[in-house]
C-alpha cells in the first residue's frame, strides 16, 4: 500500500531525471548540427576552389563574352584553368566554356592540321558534357552542331543539335546571324518538320538587316530558301528581289 511519502518520493524523483534527458537532446541536436555543417562544408569547398581556380582567367572569359579578340596563349591558359576547376567541381557552364575555347583554337589552325581535328573533337566532347548538365543553352547547342558538322558533315546528330539551338533560344539577337549561317549551310540535311524554324529566322534576319541577309543567302546559295521564307508577304518578297537585282548589276 502506497503512503503519502511514497508519492512524494516518486514526484520528487521526476525533476532529477529531466537534466539527463535534456542533456541527451542537446547533444543530439549538436551532433546533427555538426553533421549538417560538415556536409555543407564538403559541398562548399570544391565549389570554392573551382571558383578560385577560374579567377586568373576571368578577364579572358569576359573578353570572349564581349566578342573581343583573345590570343591563343590566353585561350590555352583558360583551358588549363577550366580543366583544374572541373577536377574540383563539375559544372555545365565550365564545360561549355571549355568547348568554346577549344573551338576558337581549332578555327585558327589550318584545316589539314591533325591538331585541328583533335581540337574540334575536344570541343564537341566538352559541349556534350556541359549540355548534359545544363541543356538550356542555345549558344552551346549551336557550337555543338558546328563542331559535329566540321568533324562528320551534317549528320542527323548535327542537325538535331541545331534543332535544339532553336528550341532552347528561338529569339537570341546575338545568335541570329551565326546560327542562320549554320542553318543555311545545313538546309539540305534539315528534316522537313524543322524547316519552319529556319524560315522564321530568315524572316527575323530580313527585319533586322535586309542587306546582310541578301548577301548571306547569296553566299550560301540559298536564295530560293529566302524567297520561300518571305513568300507570305508580297511587299517583302518584292523588296528582296529588288535587292538581288541591284546586287547583280
Amino acid at each position: 500500500m502506497r503512503t503519502a511519502g511514497d508519492s512524494d518520493a516518486r514526484a520528487g524523483a521526476l525533476p532529477r531525471d529531466r537534466p539527463a534527458v535534456t542533456g541527451l537532446r542537446t547533444r543530439g541536436v549538436a551532433l546533427f548540427s555538426g553533421l549538417c555543417a560538415a556536409a555543407l562544408l564538403a559541398l562548399a569547398v570544391p565549389r570554392f576552389f573551382a571558383a578560385v581556380t577560374l579567377l586568373p582567367s576571368s578577364s579572358t572569359m569576359d573578353r570572349l563574352q564581349e566578342l573581343q579578340p583573345v590570343s591563343t596563349p590566353a585561350l590555352e591558359r583558360l583551358i588549363r584553368n577550366q580543366r583544374r576547376a572541373l577536377a574540383w567541381q563539375p559544372s555545365g557552364r565550365t564545360w561549355t566554356d571549355l568547348g568554346l575555347a577549344q573551338l576558337l583554337i581549332a578555327e585558327r589552325l589550318p584545316g589539314d592540321d591533325p591538331q585541328a581535328k583533335e581540337r574540334f573533337a575536344a570541343a564537341r566532347q566538352a559541349l556534350i558534357e556541359g549540355l548534359s548538365m545544363a541543356p538550356a543553352n542555345p549558344f552551346a547547342w549551336s557550337r555543338l552542331a558546328y563542331s559535329q558538322a566540321v568533324l562528320n558533315g551534317w549528320t542527323s546528330e548535327a542537325a538535331a543539335a541545331l534543332r535544339m539551338a532553336f528550341i532552347t533560344g528561338p529569339y537570341e539577337p546575338r545568335l541570329l546571324w551565326p546560327r542562320l549561317r549554320l542553318s543555311l549551310s545545313a538546309w539540305p540535311s534539315i528534316p522537313l518538320e524543322d524547316h519552319e524554324l529556319v524560315l522564321q529566322q530568315i524572316r527575323e534576319a530580313w527585319a533586322a538587316d535586309p542587306e546582310t541577309l541578301t548577301a548571306l543567302v547569296t553566299q550560301t546559295d540559298q536564295i530560293a530558301t529566302a524567297k520561300l521564307a518571305l513568300s507570305g508577304n508580297a511587299a517583302e518578297l518584292r523588296a528582296f528581289e529588288a535587292r538581288l537585282d541591284e546586287a547583280h548589276r
